[in-house]
């Protein structure tokens, strides 16, 4: 039901997306992969956010390479999206970027970048948030906190190789 729903239709757009991004964690199994790039190829950025937050909900590290690609988005929906969904995966390839993003102007980009770097874990990840806890504004200072202590207790290594 849901991958009919996420299906472009004429259903509402909001409909559609929000079907997407629940079916999403159904992967390959409920031909999840083709509806993604149907709506991460759309001219509306709220449709092209979702692809985004649902290629995170996937697990799949196929979606790595576009996920990073959107951290340099000129729209910060999309940043934001791409933040969180690296975090999902929880590849320390996506280390790297994510600490740009924990100095994006806009809040919560940031604020998503610095959680998605403490669900990655590790030492990289580590080293970035510490770096960050030293100049960080205050009203990410607990985020920070927060986000070094579960870094803390991950190892470095990609998700897809434990």
């Amino acid at each position: 039901t849901l991958t009919a729903a996420a299906k472009p239709s004429e259903r509402s757009p909001l409909v559609r997306r929000r079907a997407l991004e629940s079916v999403a964690v159904f992967g390959k199994a409920a031909g999840v992969n083709g509806l993604i790039t149907i709506s991460f190829d759309a001219d509306d950025t709220a449709e092209r956010a979702s692809a985004v937050y649902a290629m995170g909900r996937t697990l799949d590290p196929a979606w790595l390479p576009t996920i990073i690609g959107e951290f340099e988005s000129d729209d910060a929906e999309i940043r934001y999206e791409a933040a969180r969904a690296s975090g999902e995966l929880g590849h320390v390839d996506a280390v790297s970027g994510l600490s740009e993003l924990v100095q994006d102007s806009d809040a919560e980009v940031r604020q998503a970048a610095i959680s998605s770097l403490g669900k990655i874990g590790g030492p990289a990840a580590t080293r970035v948030l510490e770096a960050y806890s030293a100049v960080c504004l205050s009203s990410d200072a607990e985020l920070v906190d927060d986000a070094l202590q579960e870094s803390s207790t991950l190892t470095d290594f990609p998700r897809a190789e434990m």
